[in-house]
């Protein structure tokens, strides 16, 4: 009982010096619960959390793994696993987490959406407007805005053309202005 309540304190001491932004300091409270307590799913995902925030990607998915394995049913931490899996840059991976977390809680709006966006990012459109549909319909229509917001091919040229004609004053007479934009 002692090694718990000592580690209880370190959990904490971890949890502010997360919130300090002392990720070094919070890293290792968090490996010292993990150490007294390889089963504290929670020590795992926030020494995750810290790791991937100090950009130490390999170590922070490997401990959302590990998460995972103490709590295969806890979406939050594949959540987590696809944020790190995102910022390393494997997208494929990480589209596969937002599923797994979808398994778990499937009425989800937030997380319909970012699959979404990640299909819309990939080029994928018909996967992009299912889950954004998705979300949509379990957000009771207030998400409908993002399915028509979706810019498909981000290599297609585009013209922007806009044009003015003001009367300042008399002295001014008749002015005009027009602005056009290329781009792709």
């Amino acid at each position: 009982a002692p090694a718990l309540h000592l580690s209880a304190a370190t959990f904490d001491d971890g949890l502010a010096a997360k919130k300090s932004k002392d990720y070094p300091q919070a890293e290792s409270s968090f490996s010292e619960v993990i150490a007294a307590e390889p089963k504290n799913a929670q020590a795992w995902a926030e020494r995750a959390t810290v790791r991937g925030w100090q950009k130490k990607y390999d170590a922070a998915i490997a401990d959302w793994r590990q998460a995972i394995s103490v709590d295969p049913i806890s979406s939050e931490f594949h959540v987590g696993l696809a944020r790190v899996l995102i910022w390393k840059g494997d997208r494929t991976a990480a589209v596969t987490e937002i599923d797994r977390a979808l398994l778990v809680t499937p009425r989800d709006a937030a997380l319909w959406e970012w699959k979404g966006d990640l299909a819309r990012d990939d080029h994928n459109q018909a996967l992009a407007l299912t889950s954004y549909r998705e979300a949509d319909r379990l957000d009771h229509g207030n998400r409908a805005s993002r399915i028509g917001d979706v810019p498909w091919d981000a290599t297609a040229w585009r013209l922007d053309a806009t044009g003015v004609r003001d009367h300042y004053s008399n002295e001014r007479g008749n002015e005009s202005s027009f602005v056009g934009t290329v781009g792709y």
